[in-house]
């Protein structure tokens, strides 16, 4: 346990505003800046911060997210930093209840105070310290029309056409990149702090917005008056956790590609890994750049600009011309910074602010938010509203197919998945590997699609793979009437090859979204009762257009383990009036959200414990051998798991060979692995099997390993490499993964 620090004595210091230039006194100025710990804290500190409009920023900590500064300025040249230190001795005297409520008093005066970012800042300082807000006001929403600003669109847009004051859009990428907060007296993470601090004041005194501001920008209040601890509980966790799933994103990234040079100072740079790609969205300010040169006096990075990307190339302009002849353009193109939130996640901030800033329609009327975040007692409770439009009576049965039989795990869960009992508005089915989820969602949409009482049925999954299979289990028994829709990044240049030619007019791009007229896609989508696509698809700006002829009426979400429960808010909020069933398919035993590993207490909705009672285990695996099922239910589903007792590997089988390959993970490609001896070891056993006439796949999980094995496979004339190798994330749910990095399946023993 470390030694309790001193509290040091009170800093002051002076820092120049750098987010503006001009001559003018009132932005070329010298910001005086206290830093004093909360322990310090006096009613004198804070006389200066009464009765006046406030800028208002807060630093958090790089690990665990937490509020470590609250910096507070009330004109161009003061602002106030009170650090919440832990590890320091403080004073048997220090009552932090009663600092932090001097700081409330500040926070809600009526002439309010102006931040960025302020629906995670204001339930942050909820959280962290026990502070409520009121008559604030968030400066990036200074504009109802499009998407909400980011701060250097809020701050271009206040500041307006004024020919004497330049915006320093670089500075505010900096000020603005992570709002983290060091109490080093060398870091420049405490000069960010006031630079944030500083523009928000100054802003909220410009002339050409005060008045939208006061007028139509809707003030947050999160006193207990308006808001609930109990909601601001829940509102806080999901801020929380998405700033936390945040900060687990890298920083920094390494593209490995081919660059070419296409004129002066600018480069083609082509990829050959999806995961490594140069997107779209690096071509933001908030993005840099880096092109890897190599000449005489060594190696080095060069600032560059992505001037666009499609498929697996990359435009890359330098801003200047460079000689390529006596410079060599490397491979290794480096990329650091922030790269923009999804749609998902824009979308999830945006509901909470509008929620904290008491706009009608928010989440606290929604009968799905309250369901699965604040239900009565823990029992769901339906307005007739969501009813369904029949008897609660009325039964639809999932018929016998001889040529497609089904288990009596399968059946109930489509009964339930049919249901129009309030109780089944919700379900959760777990699914483990091989027990025919993907089965389970083609009979019901053969069955819902049959009656009128399913208008519009949307499946969704967490990955464009799982989304795939869906459809090709739909294509396979012979439904069609579906359309899936695909983002053209994934699809591009890379994934074509996926998808099968058999329901190629059931797919639509992402780019096409823009081209299609209402007339258009009404034709395209006639009599269309279901929609394929990812969940972050939902969160598309174009996604009106198809809910004007396909409504979401049932919600059926595969890998539902997989997904943080806060990235379901979007679609539940802008969707729910109309939705009457959720779906959500999935294996909390197998695959948590992403994440759960750094953050432990990040939730799917399995484990949310009053959806217990409406989960629904598929029971039976038909995919792995009982030898190996039998361990895997003991282990994993507490012994509820059965086998197919009809499998072809009989018990007095060897179910699985493991053999030892020498050899270390020795070469690294873009922080994608390759095992030279592992691969020769799997060449030589297919060559067995290929002899053998055995039909096989080989898996691996790296994309670098499959890349290196494809190629070893192409220059061996004894086997055949097309549609043979995969990495993990296309070959969704072997359990055996987590056993052996490398190993080679007969397809008929598996499937």
């Amino acid at each position: 346990m470390k030694p309790l620090q001193r509290i040091r004595d009170p800093i002051k210091l002076e820092i120049y505003q750098n987010i503006l230039s001009a001559k003018v006194p009132e932005i070329n100025v010298v910001c005086r800046v206290l830093i004093i710990h909360e322990s310090q804290l006096t009613v004198g500190a804070l006389t200066h911060f009464k009765n006046r409009p406030l800028g208002v920023s807060i630093g958090i900590h790089p690990q665990n997210q937490s509020v470590t500064a609250l910096a507070i300025s009330d004109g161009p040249n003061r602002c106030l930093i009170v650090e919440f230190r832990a590890g320091v001795q403080l004073s048997s005297n220090f009552d932090p209840g009663r600092v932090r409520g001097m700081l409330q008093d500040v926070l809600c005066q009526s002439v309010g105070f102006y931040a960025f970012d302020l629906a995670p800042l204001a339930l942050a300082l909820y959280r962290d310290l026990g502070i409520h807000v009121q008559h604030a006001v968030d400066i990036q929403s200074i504009s109802s029309n499009g998407p909400r600003k980011t701060p250097s669109e809020a701050i271009e847009l206040i500041i307006g056409e004024d020919p004497d004051i330049r915006v320093n859009v670089e500075n505010i990428r900096t000020a603005f990149d992570l709002a983290y907060y060091d109490s080093d007296p060398k870091s420049i993470r405490r000069t960010n702090l006031v630079q944030r601090t500083w523009i928000s004041q100054y802003l909220a005194g410009c002339e050409n917005f005060a008045e939208q501001f006061n007028d139509h920008v809707p003030r947050i209040d999160t006193t207990s008056q308006r808001i609930s601890d109990k909601k601001l509980d829940i509102l806080s966790k999901l801020a929380s956790d998405a700033l936390r799933l945040e900060h687990i994103k890298p920083s920094e990234n390494e593209h490995m590609a081919l660059v070419t040079e296409k004129g002066a100072g600018v480069f083609n740079a082509q990829s050959p890994i999806y995961k490594s790609k140069l997107r779209r969205n690096q071509s933001m300010v908030l993005q840099e750049i880096h092109l890897t040169v190599q000449n005489s006096n060594g190696t080095f990075t060069l600032p560059a600009q992505t001037a666009g990307a499609r498929g697996r190339n990359a435009i890359l302009s330098l801003g200047r011309e460079i000689n390529t002849q006596s410079n060599q353009i490397l491979g290794s193109i480096i990329s650091k910074g922030d790269v923009g939130s999804t749609n998902t996640e824009e979308k999830r901030n945006v509901v909470l602010l509008k929620t904290l800033q008491g706009q009608t329609g928010t989440i606290f009327d929604n009968p799905w938010f309250i369901n699965i975040w604040e239900p009565l007692n823990g029992n769901m409770v339906w307005p007739k509203s969501h009813s369904f439009c029949v008897p609660k009576s009325r039964f639809l049965s999932v018929p016998e197919l001889p040529e497609r039989p089904l288990n009596e795990s399968q059946i109930l869960a489509i009964q339930r998945m049919l249901s129009f009992k309030d109780e089944d508005h919700i379900i959760l089915i777990r699914g483990p590997p091989g027990s025919g989820k993907t089965s389970v969602i083609s009979r019901f949409v053969e069955i819902a699609t049959a009656s009128q009482d399913f208008p519009g049925i949307w499946l969704v999954a967490q990955s464009n793979i799982a989304v795939k299979n869906i459809a090709e289990k739909l294509a396979k028994v012979g439904f069609m009437d579906w359309k899936l829709l695909v983002s053209t990044d994934f699809y591009l240049d890379w994934h074509e090859h996926i998808y099968d030619s058999a329901f190629q007019s059931n797919l639509l791009q992402s780019e096409q979204f823009y081209q299609l007229s209402p007339s258009k896609l009404q034709t395209y989508l006639r009599g269309c009762k279901v929609i394929l696509c990812t969940l972050s698809m939902l969160s598309s700006s174009q996604l009106p257009k198809f809910l004007r002829n396909i409504p979401m009426h049932t919600l059926v979400v595969d890998e539902a383990s997989q997904i943080e429960i806060g990235n379901f808010l979007p679609v539940l909020t802008s969707c729910g009036g109309r939705l009457k069933k959720l779906c959500l398919i999935g294996d909390d035993k197998q695959l948590p959200p992403h994440g759960q590993e750094e953050i432990q207490d990040l939730q799917s909705i399995f484990e949310i414990e009053h959806f217990h009672a409406h989960l629904y285990l598929l029971d039976t695996q038909y995919r792995m051998p009982p030898q190996m099922g039998e361990f895997i239910s003991s282990a994993v589903y507490e012994g509820a798991l059965k086998s197919n007792p009809k499998h072809a590997i009989a018990d007095h089988v060897i179910a699985c060979w493991f053999i030892e390959a020498s050899g270390t993970e020795s070469e690294m490609n873009n922080g994608s692995f390759i095992n030279e001896a592992e691969a020769v070891a799997v060449i030589q056993l297919a060559e067995v099997l290929e002899k053998s006439g055995r039909n096989y796949r080989i898996v691996t999980p790296y994309d670098s390993q499959r890349n290196h094995i494809e190629k070893l496979m192409k220059e061996n004339e004894q086997v055949t490499w097309e549609n043979r190798c995969f990495n993990v994330d296309s070959f969704q749910g072997l359990f055996l993964l987590a056993i052996s990095k490398h190993m080679l399946f007969q397809t008929d023993s598996l499937f």
